[in-house]
C-alpha cells in the first residue's frame, strides 16, 4: 500500500494508488457530497473542500518507489485530499486553514472566537465524515443488491 500509514495511505489510495493518476479517483457519491457541503458546511467549503477557480494541485502524494505525486482537483468538484487533510488537522489538535491560509486562526479574532471557530468547523467535519460513510455505504448496498438480482 505505498508504505503509508492514516492519512498519507488515505491520500496514495484516493490518487489512484499503484496506478499513479493524475487526477483523485472519482465516485458518485462525490456530488452529493458537494452539495451537501454547499447546503450544511460552510466553514469546510471556505476550507477549500471544493476546488474552485482553476482547481487546486496537489503535490506531496509520494508513490511507490518514493516518487512525488502531483494531482489536479478541477473546479467545482470534491477535493477528497483537503478533506484528509481538515480531518487530519482537527484530529491532530493543530488548526484548520483554508486553501494554506490562516483563515480559522488569524489575528483578527480573540482566542476564544478561534477556539469557537475550531469547535464549529470539527461539527461540519464530522458531519461531512458521516455523510460520506452512509453515502459509500449506500452505493455499495445498491451495487451488491444490482449484482444479486442479476445471479436470480
Amino acid at each position: 500500500e505505498g508504505n503509508h500509514t492514516g492519512y498519507e495511505n488515505a491520500k496514495y489510495w484516493l490518487s489512484g494508488g499503484p496506478k499513479c493518476l493524475d487526477r483523485p479517483t472519482f465516485h458518485p457519491i462525490y456530488r452529493a457530497l458537494v452539495q451537501l457541503a454547499l447546503h450544511q458546511t460552510p466553514l469546510c467549503v471556505e476550507a477549500g473542500v471544493i476546488a474552485r477557480q482553476n482547481g487546486k494541485q496537489h503535490t506531496n502524494i509520494i508513490s511507490d518507489g518514493g516518487t512525488k505525486r502531483t494531482v489536479f482537483v478541477p473546479n467545482g468538484e470534491w477535493d477528497g485530499f483537503t478533506f484528509i487533510n481538515l480531518c487530519q488537522q482537527q484530529r491532530m489538535g493543530t488548526g484548520t486553514k483554508s486553501n494554506g491560509d490562516d483563515t480559522f486562526n488569524n489575528d483578527k479574532n480573540d482566542e476564544k472566537d478561534e477556539k469557537e471557530q475550531e469547535e464549529l468547523i470539527g461539527k461540519e467535519i464530522a458531519f461531512l465524515q458521516r455523510a460520506e460513510l452512509l453515502l459509500l455505504l449506500r452505493s455499495e448496498l445498491i451495487d451488491c443488491l444490482e449484482i444479486y438480482k442479476k445471479t436470480e
